[in-house]
């Protein structure tokens, strides 16, 4: 390796490492998009095999503290979820048109819990069509999840033509079946707008 090629290496191996510095003082979702991003940086860094092994023992402990916070969150975010259906349940039990809005973040397990908690709301709360709206922080998409059982819905409602109509709305995009459907849309789902989409179901 030329002169020249060693101390690039050297230059970039440095700078990587001053980016693992930086990473350590972060926590939460910024920790997280950090150490995703110097995963990739590191996987293709033409560096010497040896400052690659000590990168990745770095990061390797940053690995740790992300997987403790995600473990932490998704607790959260599985307590939030438990305690919407029991406030909803209680509340709305023989509801016709139940709309409701959560915050689960925006990744996988968030898409995941989303369509597990509507499904149960859908489920204790038989003859309603649900929405469940997973609100966003500004500027980023919201998703929109619907079920409608067979019973509750028609061919001129149901979830998919729900989700169609609340995409129109917000300028969003969606899809899905009769029974359940999700669109995503950078919106701001206040009271108001929450109204307008129960209102599409009544």
């Amino acid at each position: 390796q030329s002169t020249w090629g060693a101390r690039e290496a050297q230059r970039v191996a440095d700078a990587l490492n001053e980016e693992l510095a930086a990473a350590a003082a972060l926590t939460g979702a910024d920790l997280d998009a950090a150490v995703r991003k110097l995963q990739a940086e590191i996987q293709v860094a033409a560096i010497s095999l040896h400052r690659k092994a000590q990168l990745k023992n770095v990061l390797a402990e940053l690995l740790v503290l992300v997987k403790e916070w995600q473990k932490t969150a998704n607790s959260a975010k599985a307590d939030a979820a438990g305690a919407l259906i029991a406030t909803i349940v209680e509340t709305h039990a023989e509801a016709r048109v139940i709309v409701a809005t959560i915050d689960l973040g925006a990744d996988k397990q968030a898409a995941k819990t989303l369509k597990k908690t509507a499904e149960t709301i859908s489920e204790k709360c038989p003859a309603a069509a649900v929405m469940l709206i997973n609100t966003a922080q500004p500027g980023k998409p919201s998703t929109y999840l619907a079920v409608v059982p067979a019973a509750r819905g028609s061919a001129t409602f149901n979830a998919k033509t729900w989700v169609a109509a609340v995409s129109e709305l917000v300028n969003g995009k969606g899809g899905g079946n009769e029974t359940v459907a999700q669109g995503n849309a950078v919106a701001a789902f206040d009271d108001g707008l929450v109204e307008r989409i129960r209102a599409i179901a009544q």
